[in-house]
């Protein structure tokens, strides 16, 4: 069992710059970092400019078709297993409401929306959110 130090306790003088070395992460790490960041963030003006072209459902749909191509590849190099068929049906929930219905009002609000330079604030937040959730699922 760990115990923390109380909030009161004053650390000693030799003990005050003893901290370990910082851990600086590798070269892929920050490279991928790197990529997501780019990614997740030309997706807001990818999504502008398809609607020119495309309705808010066929840039959903051709979106992840792109995006389950990429996936079935990967699952096929790593021999991926298939969920559990008892999981099928809440999987299929969570893809009809966190994915499709997200996606779709996405776009279309992109349709309705004030242009981007007045409404970064919220972006930024929806852009940042795998940032804030990730460090709860790296306990799994």
């Amino acid at each position: 069992m760990v115990l923390l130090q109380p909030v009161y306790h004053r650390q000693q003088p030799s003990q005050v710059n003893s901290s370990p070395p910082a851990h600086r992460p590798s070269a892929l790490v920050m490279a991928a970092l790197f990529g997501a960041i780019l990614l997740w963030a030309s997706a807001f003006p990818a999504i502008r400019v398809s609607l020119n072209a495309y309705s808010p459902v066929e840039v959903a749909v051709l979106r992840y078709l792109v995006a389950s191509a990429i996936l079935l590849v990967y699952a096929l190099v790593t021999r991926m297993p298939l969920p559990r068929r008892q999981d099928w049906p809440l999987i299929s929930l969570c893809g009809v409401t966190g994915f499709t219905l997200y996606n779709v009002f996405l776009n279309a609000g992109e349709l309705t929306v004030l242009p981007v330079w007045l409404v970064s604030s919220s972006r930024q937040k929806l852009a940042s959110s795998p940032c804030w959730h990730g460090s709860s699922m790296e306990n799994n």
